[in-house]
C-alpha cells in the first residue's frame, strides 16, 4: 500500500494473530486476490473477493481486505462500507479502526476519523500507525503541539518509522521552526535515502533560513529520484533566482510548469523574458 505523507497514510498491518477462524483455502485466495490487484487487475482481485463474501459472508478478513482494495483506489466511501462490515464481525480489531480512520481523513471527517484512531489506540496502545494517522487529524485541525504528540508516540514505538518523522518534519515547517523541521527531515533521509519528498521538505525550510545552496542541493536530489517532482523544480528555480543564475532558474521554472506548477508561471514572467 502506498504512503500518504502530508495528508494520507494507509496501512493494513496486522496486529498480532488474527483470532477469528480463517480456513487455509480461504487465506491463499486472499493472497490469490491481493497478488491480483497488485499485478494491476483491480477487477480480477474485487471479483474473486466478492464471490469469497458471497460464499461466506462471515469472514471479517475478507471485508478488511476489501476495504484495503477500496481504500488503494481512492474510493473511501465503499472503503468505510467494506470496513464497517469488518468491524461488526470483529469489534476488537484494531487495524480495520485505523484504517477506516484514515479513509474518514481522507474525506475529510475528522471527528469520525478522530474516534476510530482513539478506538484503534485502546484496543492497542503501542499502535504507531494509528498515532501517526491521528497526528495527521490533529495538523489538518492546526492543532500542532497534539500532532508532535502523536507523531513522538508513533516514531517511539516505532523508531524506523519514517513516515511519523516526515510528518514531524512538516508539522515544525508549518510551525516556522526552520531549524527542528531540517533536524527531522534529515532524520528521514537517513532511515530512508531515496524519499524525495524528504529532500524537498528540507529544501524548502533551508530556503526560508537563506541557505539557498543547500536547497539547490536538496531539490537538485530530490529530482533525481523523482524527474517529474514538480514542486522540487519550482524550487530548485526559486533559489537559482535567489543566487542570480537566471538561465538556470528559467530553465527549472519552464520544466515546473510544465509539469503542472502553476506557480512557475509568473516567476517566468516576471523573471525569463
Amino acid at each position: 500500500m502506498k504512503f500518504y505523507r502530508l495528508f494520507i497514510i494507509v496501512f493494513i498491518s496486522f496486529l498480532g494473530v488474527v483470532t477469528f477462524s480463517c480456513k487455509q483455502k480461504d487465506a491463499l485466495d486472499l493472497n490469490s486476490v491481493e497478488q491480483s490487484f497488485e499485478m494491476g487487475n483491480s477487477e480480477k482481485a474485487h471479483a474473486d473477493l466478492q464471490k469469497m463474501i458471497s460464499q461466506d459472508s462471515n469472514q471479517a478478513l475478507n471485508y478488511y481486505t476489501q476495504g484495503n482494495l477500496f481504500s488503494e483506489e481512492g474510493n473511501h466511501k465503499d472503503a468505510i462500507v467494506a470496513f464497517s462490515k469488518c468491524i461488526q464481525l470483529k469489534k476488537d480489531y484494531a487495524s480495520a479502526y485505523n484504517n477506516r480512520g484514515f479513509s474518514y481523513l481522507a474525506m475529510d471527517s475528522l471527528s469520525k476519523a478522530m474516534a476510530d484512531f482513539n478506538k484503534a489506540i485502546t484496543l492497542v496502545p503501542t499502535f504507531a500507525e494509528a498515532y501517526n494517522n491521528r497526528g495527521i487529524a490533529h495538523k489538518q485541525l492546526a492543532d500542532y503541539n497534539k500532532a508532535l504528540d502523536d507523531f513522538k508516540l508513533a516514531y517511539t514505538y516505532t523508531p524506523s518509522y519514517a513516515d511519523a518523522y516526515y510528518n514531524t518534519a512538516n508539522t515544525f515547517l508549518l510551525m516556522n521552526k526552520y531549524k527542528e523541521s531540517i533536524r527531522f527531515f534529515e532524520k528521514v533521509i537517513t532511515i530512508a535515502p531515496r524519499f524525495a519528498e524528504a529532500f524537498h521538505g528540507k529544501a524548502v525550510a533551508s530556503y526560508q533560513l537563506g541557505q539557498f545552496e543547500q536547497t539547490v542541493l536538496m531539490e537538485s536530489k530530490a529530482i533525481l529520484l523523482n524527474a517529474n517532482y514538480g514542486q522540487a523544480w519550482y524550487g530548485r528555480g526559486m533559489a537559482n533566482l535567489k543566487m542570480s543564475q537566471k538561465d538556470n532558474a528559467c530553465n527549472d521554472f519552464r520544466t515546473a510548469l510544465n509539469l503542472g506548477v502553476e506557480d512557475a508561471r509568473p516567476m517566468m514572467d516576471k523573471s525569463c523574458n
